[in-house]
């Protein structure tokens, strides 16, 4: 009897010590893994594998994997488990999620919560937007062509609200941003079509084409013609630009050989216009204007004709403006104002005014005086 327990006590102690070693190269695998030593703890979960097949030791190692996008690797680990189990099961959702096959991590978190197995927060969430965005159409390319079929209907709003729900999970997917590019356009909300596009990566010779259309249409020149060198660079076949589109690729290319975008070329003309070589400034700023239509590029202009007293053509280029912005206006006012047109110079900034534009000391000035000595 006394030996019985002696050699219990021995087998029980040596249980003991197993369990605690393993416990312990289970804690140091997992630690080589949140510390991104994948090689090494890879070694120690091969060896766990042989003899402690726990679910523990199988979800940390398949994580593990998964980590470094081993999905497929991720996968064989958690399908060698020979039964039946929800954690697993779980696991092989959650990898399944992370690779972005989500029809095939839904059917398993389906399973799951039939079985009764709450889900954590973050796949929960999944599960619902699945349901609801995906599983009435039947697959993505279902959503794709019910959009298209709203857009067809002239049903941007409905296009729209589906495409925003597809971004949800399919982050920058080709499809999606093509579609959404497409609606923000047809808005002429350009910046928002153009970002759609930006997102794409890898991006492909379709996408470079579009951009160049977006870029152009929008008057982001800079943008466009960076677009057109990313064309040449990508795609393998010829591509057909109309004849405007071709003349601004040679302004551009012939213009701006001496500067590297509109900023510089401005920043020069503007260096010339203080240094009163107004000739020279004069001849960038229409050159500029003949594809940059910005405020600053108007009013800069407007100051150099101004300055060598040629008024009537600032007037007149002004006027072509003038429905520009409340800031062109004002500068129609001044040189109205300065070619001693008094007259159209009170009407003009006392509109400004009526439309709260907040004038300048030197223009409430004016029309005091203009009211004053000079109105009938």
């Amino acid at each position: 009897m006394k030996k019985l327990l002696i050699i219990t006590l021995i087998t029980s102690l040596a249980v003991i010590s197993f369990s605690s070693i393993f416990e312990d190269t289970f804690k140091k695998a997992l630690n080589y893994s949140w510390e991104g030593e994948y090689t090494k703890a890879e070694e120690i979960f091969k060896d766990l594998m042989q003899s402690y097949r726990t679910v523990d030791v199988f979800i940390a190692y398949s994580n593990m994997l998964a980590w470094q996008e081993k999905y497929q690797q991720a996968l064989e680990v958690l399908y060698k488990y020979e039964e039946e189990n929800n954690d697993i099961k779980a696991n092989k959702a959650k990898i399944y999620y992370w690779m972005g096959n989500y029809s095939k991590a839904y059917e398993l978190y389906k399973e799951l919560i039939n079985d009764g197995y709450s889900l954590e927060e973050e796949f929960q969430d999944f599960y619902n937007w699945y349901k609801t965005t995906i599983v009435p159409y039947g697959s993505f390319n279902g959503v794709i062509e019910e959009v298209e079929n709203q857009i067809n209907a002239g049903k941007e709003d409905k296009a729209e609200e589906l495409l925003s729900r597809l971004s949800e999970y399919f982050v920058n997917d080709k499809r999606i941003s093509l579609n959404m590019s497409e609606l923000f356009a047809e808005k002429g909300e350009y910046p928002a079509a153009v970002g759609y596009l930006e997102a794409i990566e890898p991006k492909d010779c379709e996408i470079y084409v579009k951009m160049f259309d977006l870029n152009y249409e929008a008057k982001n020149y800079d943008d466009a013609y960076q677009n057109y060198n990313d064309i040449q660079e990508t795609c393998t076949n010829k591509i057909d630009f109309s004849v405007e589109k071709n003349n601004f690729v040679k302004w551009y290319e012939e213009f701006m050989k001496d500067y590297d975008n509109y900023e510089t070329a401005f920043a020069q003309a503007n260096e010339f216009a203080r240094n009163e070589e107004y000739a020279k400034a004069e001849k960038i700023y229409q050159d500029l204007l003949k594809y940059f239509n910005t405020e600053e590029l108007m009013i800069a202009y407007s100051n150099v004709l101004i300055w060598q007293e040629k008024y009537q053509l600032a007037i007149i280029f002004l006027n072509s403006k003038k429905n520009f912005s409340i800031n062109v206006k004002a500068q129609l006012g001044k040189a109205y104002e300065v070619s001693g047109n008094y007259e159209k110079a009170y009407y003009v900034y006392l509109e400004l005014k009526e439309n709260n534009y907040e004038l300048s000391e030197e223009q409430k000035e004016f029309i005091r005086l203009y009211e004053k000595y000079y109105l009938d």
